[in-house]
Order: C-alpha cells, then sequence, then structure tokens
C-alpha cells in the first residue's frame, strides 16, 4: 500500500507570531517522532514554488525559485517526441501564469524563463510562439482548468495493475465491459459498484536488465546474456554488464555508419537545404492583363525574377482540372479530376464546384498532389483556398488547410491581406515547407462583367497592389533569402458572343435528350454526354456538323494534343464549342459576359507565370511552355523526389541558378574524392562488423567457461 506524507502545510494564523511558534512546540511534543519547523511573517512568505504577500486585504503570489536552484529543465535535444518540447515551453509558462496574480509580475518572470530555455537550446521562436499563446489565455481558466475534472475521479474502486503493452487499452476495455458479470455477485457488488481503475505498470528498460539493483538467481532457469549473475549497480567494478555495453556500443556505431552510408552517397545530389515556397494562384488572370493596366509591382517581380510569354493551360481549361495539373505535372485525362463538378454517369448524380472541393473519391483516384508527396518526404506544407486542399489522400491531410464558405466572395481586399498574414504565419510560426494559395479573381469579375470590362481592368490593379503586399511582407518576416515566390493561374478569359449564333442543343435537328443517360452542358462552352445504350452513332450524327462553332468527338477521336480522352470519368461524346461560344442545353440561360474552357490552344486561354527568390535568375524571359512542367519545378525547389508525371524539369532548369541544377554539378558522375571517401567509409564499415561479430562469439565463449567452472564449485 502506498501512503503519502505531507511534509509542507501553509497556516493563516490569527493571533500572534509568538503564539503560533508556541504552536508548533506543542505539535512537536509527540509521540510518532514528528518534527515541525516553521516559519512566520504578516508581509511575505515562501510555500513551495510561490512567494505570498500581503497587500492590504488581499493576498497576491508569484512564482519562488530557490537560489540554489539549478536549470533543471529538458534539454531541447533529448530523445523526446517533437511535440514534448513545445509541452515544456507551454507547460513551465502556464505555471508561471497561475502562480503570478499580476500580469505585469507575470511579463517580468517570463525574461528570466525565456534566458532559461534559451540555455537547454529551445529556438526562440519555439519560446516566443509558447509565450505568446499562454499571455493571451485567462488566468481564472488555468486555475480552475482541473476542478471540472475532480468530481469524474473514482475514489475508492478495486485498481487492476499490469505491465503496459499495445494491448494495455484492449484489456482495459474487455475489464470494463465484464463489470455487470462481476456485480451481478452479491459479496462483489459493493466493491466494484463505483467501476474499475485500470493502472499500467511501467515496464523494464535496458538499463534494468543490463544492471537490476534486485538479483534473483535461479539455477533452474536458463539465462540470457543480458540476465546472468555477475551484475550490480552501475559504477560497480566486478560488473559484468560493461562488457556487454561495450558491445552494444560497437553495435551502435556499425548501425549508425550504415545508416549514415547511403546518405553520404546522396548527399551531392541535396548539398544544402530546400528554400520554403509559396505557390499562389490568381484564377482567370489572362496572359495579357498586365498589358492594359499598369502593374509596377508584377513588373518589379518580372525584372527581380523569372517571367515566361505565356503558359499553356491543360484541356479542358477550366479551374480544378487545371489546378491538380499544377499539383501532379499531369494533363487530365491522366489525374482524373476531369471537371469542376463531381458526378457519376451510372446514377445521374453530380455536386456544385464547392461541395466536390470535398468529395475525396473525385479527388484521391491515383494521382497524389504535391502537398502529400512532399509530407512524405519530411515537408511541412499547407493550403488556403487552394482547390483540392480539403480532400483526404490515401487517408492523408494536408498538414495545414482553410478552406472557403459556400458563400465565400472572392474579392475582398482586406481579406486578401488578412490571408496573406496567415501565410507568413504558418511559415515562420508553424515552420511550413510549402504553402498553396489562391485567388478567386480576377475570375469572378471577368466572368460577370467580361475580360475587356473596366471592372476587370481595376480588378487587376487590385490583385497587383496584393503583390506588392505580399512581397512587402516576405520581406518583414526576413524570408527574402528563404523562399521561393511562384505567381501562376489556372487559364485565361475570353468574351462570350451572344446572338442568333449561340449553340443551344435542343435546337439541333434529330436530336433528343430521351436518347440520353446522362449529359453534363450548361457549363460554358464544353460538354459531356452519354448516349443510351445502341444510341451512340445516331446522337454523334445528329451533334457532328449541327452548327458551324460546335466541335464534337468521339473521345477516341479527339486530337490527341488535348489530352482528354483516355479515363473512364470521360463520357463517350466530348463537345466544345469555338472561342467565344458556350453551349446551351435548353435555353440561353448562361449570363456571363466572359468565359473560359475553350481549346488551350487559343491565346485567350493562355495564362501568366512569375518566379522571384533566392533559386531564380533575375531578369529573365523565357520561352511559353505547358502547365504539366511547373510540378517538376515544384519538386525540384523543395527538394523533394516527383511522382511520376508528364512533365519535365528539363523545361524549366534555365530558370535556376545553377546552384540548384543538380544534373550540372556532376556532369561526368561522381568525382574520384567522392568515390574514394564513399569507398573507404564502407571498407571502415565491413572491418567493424567483422571485429563485432568476433568480439561476440569471443566473449560468449569466455562467460560460458567461466559459468561452467563456477559450477563445479
Amino acid at each position: 500500500m502506498y501512503r503519502r506524507f505531507i511534509d509542507d502545510l501553509l497556516l493563516i494564523w490569527r493571533g500572534s507570531i509568538e503564539e503560533g511558534t508556541k504552536f508548533v512546540e506543542s505539535l512537536n511534543d509527540n509521540d510518532v517522532g514528528l518534527s515541525f519547523t516553521s516559519t512566520a511573517s504578516k508581509t511575505n512568505i515562501e510555500y513551495l514554488d510561490l512567494t505570498l504577500s500581503s497587500e492590504g486585504s488581499k493576498v497576491v503570489t508569484k512564482l519562488h525559485r530557490k537560489q540554489i536552484a539549478g536549470n533543471s529543465i529538458l534539454h531541447a535535444k533529448s530523445m523526446h517526441p517533437k511535440h514534448t518540447s513545445f509541452g515544456i515551453l507551454k507547460g513551465e509558462f502556464i505555471r508561471l501564469r497561475r502562480n503570478c496574480s499580476s500580469i505585469s509580475e507575470y511579463h517580468n518572470m517570463a525574461r528570466d524563463f525565456k534566458e532559461r530555455f534559451l540555455q537547454r537550446g529551445f529556438s526562440r521562436k519555439l519560446i516566443t510562439k509558447a509565450y505568446n499563446i499562454v499571455s493571451r489565455m485567462d488566468r481564472d481558466q488555468m486555475l480552475n482548468m482541473n476542478r471540472a475534472h475532480k468530481d469524474k475521479k473514482m475514489i475508492n474502486v478495486p485498481i487492476f495493475v499490469t505491465n503496459y503493452s499495445k494491448q494495455f487499452d484492449q484489456i482495459a476495455s474487455i475489464i470494463h465491459d465484464c463489470l455487470p458479470i462481476l456485480k451481478g455477485d452479491g459479496d462483489l457488488y459493493e466493491i466494484v459498484q463505483k467501476g474499475c481503475k485500470c493502472i499500467p505498470r511501467r515496464n523494464k528498460t535496458l538499463g534494468n536488465i543490463l544492471a537490476p539493483s534486485e538479483i534473483k538467481i535461479n539455477p533452474q532457469r536458463s539465462t540470457s546474456w543480458l540476465e546472468c549473475k555477475g551484475h550490480y549497480r552501475c559504477g560497480a567494478a566486478r560488473c559484468k554488464a560493461c562488457s556487454y555495453t561495450r558491445i552494444a556500443k560497437m553495435l551502435a556505431v556499425c548501425l549508425l555508419l550504415s545508416a549514415l552510408l547511403p546518405l553520404g552517397s546522396s548527399l551531392p545530389l541535396q548539398a544544402r537545404a530546400p528554400h520554403k515556397l509559396l505557390l499562389i494562384s490568381f484564377d482567370g488572370f489572362r496572359w495579357d492583363y498586365d498589358q492594359d493596366v499598369s502593374m509596377p509591382n508584377m513588373d518589379a517581380m518580372a525584372s527581380e525574377g523569372v517571367k515566361a510569354k505565356y503558359m499553356t493551360p491543360a484541356f479542358i481549361t477550366i479551374t480544378s482540372p487545371c489546378h491538380f495539373t499544377l499539383l501532379t505535372g499531369k494533363y487530365i485525362e491522366n489525374h482524373g479530376v476531369v471537371h469542376n463538378m463531381y458526378f457519376d454517369m451510372s446514377t445521374g448524380e453530380k455536386k456544385g464546384y464547392h461541395a466536390t472541393q470535398g468529395v475525396s473519391k473525385w479527388w484521391d483516384n491515383g494521382s497524389l498532389p504535391i502537398w502529400i508527396t512532399a509530407q512524405r518526404q519530411g515537408r511541412k506544407t499547407g493550403s488556403l483556398f487552394f482547390p483540392g486542399g480539403n480532400a483526404t489522400y490515401k487517408g492523408e491531410n494536408v498538414n495545414v488547410k482553410k478552406v472557403e464558405s459556400v458563400t465565400h466572395k472572392w474579392g475582398n481586399e482586406t481579406e486578401w491581406r488578412q490571408n496573406v498574414d496567415t501565410v507568413m504565419s504558418w511559415f515562420t510560426e508553424e515552420d511550413l515547407d510549402f504553402v498553396a494559395l489562391y485567388f478567386g479573381e480576377p475570375d469572378s469579375t471577368g466572368h460577370k462583367y467580361g475580360p475587356d470590362s473596366q471592372e476587370r481592368k481595376d480588378m487587376v490593379s487590385q490583385v497587383d497592389r496584393t503583390i506588392g503586399y505580399i512581397r512587402s511582407q516576405i520581406k518583414k518576416h526576413n524570408l527574402e533569402s528563404k523562399l521561393n515566390l511562384i505567381i501562376t493561374a489556372d487559364h485565361g478569359m475570353s468574351t462570350v458572343k451572344k446572338g442568333p449564333e449561340e449553340i443551344v442543343l435542343i435546337d439541333i435537328a434529330n436530336f433528343t435528350y430521351s436518347d440520353l443517360d446522362f449529359h453534363l452542358v450548361d457549363y460554358g462552352p464544353t460538354g459531356l454526354i452519354l448516349p443510351k445504350e445502341g444510341k451512340l452513332e445516331k446522337v454523334y450524327q445528329a451533334l457532328k456538323g449541327a452548327h458551324p462553332k460546335l466541335h464534337v468527338y468521339k473521345k477516341e477521336e479527339l486530337p490527341e494534343r488535348l489530352h482528354f480522352a483516355n479515363n473512364p470519368r470521360i463520357a463517350p461524346l466530348v463537345l466544345y464549342g469555338e472561342p467565344g461560344y458556350v453551349i446551351h442545353a435548353f435555353a440561353k440561360l448562361q449570363f456571363n459576359k466572359g468565359e473560359h474552357g475553350f481549346d488551350n490552344d487559343y491565346i485567350e486561354m493562355k495564362t501568366i507565370f512569375r518566379a522571384v527568390g533566392p533559386s531564380f535568375k533575375q531578369g529573365l524571359v523565357v520561352e511559353p511552355f505547358e502547365s504539366i512542367h511547373v510540378y517538376a519545378l515544384l519538386c525540384e525547389l523543395l527538394g523533394i523526389k516527383p511522382e511520376p508525371n508528364d512533365g519535365s524539369l528539363d523545361v524549366t532548369r534555365n530558370m535556376l541558378l545553377e546552384e540548384n541544377n543538380d544534373d550540372d554539378r556532376f556532369p561526368n558522375g561522381l568525382p574520384n574524392e567522392l568515390y574514394i571517401a564513399t569507398l573507404c567509409l564502407t571498407s571502415v564499415l565491413g572491418l567493424l562488423l567483422v571485429i563485432f561479430i568476433v568480439a561476440t562469439i569471443t566473449t560468449s565463449i569466455q562467460r560460458r567457461k567461466q559459468r561452467r567452472r563456477e559450477e563445479k564449485f
């Protein structure tokens, strides 16, 4: 049975100090050997880790540390989970805040805490983060945070104690499930009516096994080399464990070298830690929008970094499919996100753009976005409004994400800046390596007013102001030398043509919707049609050539350059209009003045690419390229191995400074010096392994002989 002895008592004495002293002396006159010492004061007194002081009718407190107290905080580099380090900092600041009744006293004493944390290897950024979080907490809630749980603690109940294992939770669950059976017994009911506590006992450590404090010798029991007689507490000269410890250390060295060998071999391919990366998409930003609006911030970015003449998006040129191409490096037929809308041709189910963002099975169909690839290789990533960021991929989510609401308004410049501030905090406080940030403009304005409208020009000016704010915040947070910035978009925008030549499918002779099992039209200039069984040729012939501005293809006959055929999600018939012409199903119910989704070869579907940062050349203008090549560039900048994709780093490699060009570093293979160093390291590793094996066998033989000699005596 365990008993707790109280050795610290706090008394509030109404009498004089002399009377209090006599009271303590009377307590010492006892027959059980108890002895009390006391300290009394009318102004202040130290009790445990508190200093209590009297101020008028109130008692105020602050933290008390003994003058001889050392810095015993766990070192930041100790072998503990990462969250433990932050938990230590936060816990210590919470203890300080609880103990200090004055907020000013808390801030004053926190300075000493910060210095002690720095001495123990904690980063200043992590210390500041914990300090700021606790500073914003309410002290009253801190003082009461455990009170709500006290009533729930089970008192005077039987305790089941067992060694801890991975099955402990299952064992505890079985015990609790069986309690009703025990309660059915009249003798046991009184004991188990309040339940049962299950407590795990700490298992033996390697130190307990190698040098146990109590030796129990059982001659009949076979002993292993870890448990044999002759072991004593650490420090005893006669302890036999030391030789085994030396062997264990040798094994650890061998294992460490074997782990470092492949690392050393790959070191030249990643000579320095990769920079952080911010990918920004301004939806619907056409390649030439900067030519009719003054954009000093985007121009400055081009002069200090890299600018493409334009970038060609994937077909079909709509938001979600094109963004997923940026994230995977694949044509749309290969990554499978073939539309903004989730649909199921077998059931006829359709979901809108926002609802589709949360349908993981639409996004997770064999292609991993760069967020997940980077996370699996040790990077931390984030998504703010970026298409695809709200889905789950093979059970994994983006580390940090923010998702827009259904009624979200895309044009709020104040919110834009708040989102930029959020991303900066992710980089500096959460230490993210990669963030994808999405703005829904100038796409929304281009749709509503048209690409040639003054409203669109005003929105482009807002985009430029935001680019200026982004770069100023990068500088403010000292990220200029640490972060690469890429600004791009998903597609361009074209003016919608109105009038009698508009495409309305119901007006086409010999075409009827009764011949269809599924159709997805009334969504800009593209359409997907699934005819009923046996009706494919009839529907195809009715639509083919029925309108001079309408293109109709069986999907296997689509031009190969569109890469929009080889996927079961693509319907048997694919429709798209000539530039400016949208496809209406039953009536002219599409009222946008601007639209996209047209052939990606059309110049008004082209979009932008700008990049600046420590990895990019300055003042470079590159030739146009396809958006499938952005993914390989992102992987190179993050220092990760890309998933299989349709792009190539060769297309964008010329944007990078020479130090980022890994292939150019060793064009003729590894240098002789590196080859020799690798060979020497391998030889040393082999020699150490041989020594380890020989030493283990020799020691085992010696121990066996010694045990035999002891048994004779």
